[in-house]
């Protein structure tokens, strides 16, 4: 039995997209609902008349995750600026909807294309997969480093004083001092503060904040 997806809601007036629902797009965890009023607003701007067109150019090294990203974005953008017809919009919904992945029937006009190219769709909606994945591994990475302090048997006391003014390090230090929680190893009189172990809040932290800046704004 197939797993119950959620929607997200494109083109709506005022909405916006987040690289969290590209990302849940783009693994096929939830579908694309265009908004009614958006692709009748399309087919009034810009109505159906015969042009020449061209296929979607997207860098061929992209996954598949990564290029239903890019379709994402572009779909979002083409139905917020109304520089495309109605036409181009429900092809890509349906696309990204089907469970065929078929890049072969997405034919754009040259404005849709010159539109694709200032747009950076690909670049935003890749960012978008590298953002969710990136958050999922710094956890991994934080888990990693709390082990490492408890195999060294170094002190962690010093996390809970840090003030470096540094917001990142501070949530790391914090979180750090979480994890190895009730762990021995880590509260000995006699533990001692390692280099290494002190530099990680500010490594780690350094982390997190590139992770957040490729949350970029997907309007």
């Amino acid at each position: 039995m197939e797993t119950q997806r959620s929607w997200v809601s494109l083109g709506e007036k005022g909405s916006s997209l987040s690289s969290c629902s590209v990302y849940k797009i783009s693994t096929r965890v939830a579908q694309v609902r265009v908004d009614s009023s958006a692709l009748e607003r399309l087919s009034i701007k810009n109505p159906e008349i015969a042009q020449k067109k061209s296929s979607l150019t997207i860098p061929q090294d992209s996954t598949i995750e990564e290029l239903r990203a890019s379709l994402v974005v572009l779909l979002n953008k083409l139905l917020i600026s109304s520089s495309s017809s109605s036409t181009i919009s429900r092809v890509l919904s349906e696309i990204l909807n089907s469970k065929e992945f078929d890049m072969a029937k997405i034919e754009l006009t040259e404005g849709e294309g010159d539109f694709l190219e200032k747009s950076c769709a690909p670049l935003i909606g890749i960012c978008s997969v590298i953002d969710n994945k990136s958050v999922a591994f710094s956890r991994v990475v934080d888990a990693v480093a709390a082990l490492s302090c408890e195999a060294l048997k170094a002190t962690v006391k010093s996390f809970s004083s840090l003030d470096s003014g540094d917001k990142f390090a501070i949530e790391v230090a914090s979180d750090l001092n979480v994890l190895p929680n009730g762990s021995k190893l880590v509260v000995g009189d006699n533990n001692e503060e390692v280099e290494a172990v002190s530099k990680i809040p500010g490594i780690h932290g350094r982390f997190r904040d590139v992770v957040k800046d490729l949350m970029l704004g997907q309007n």
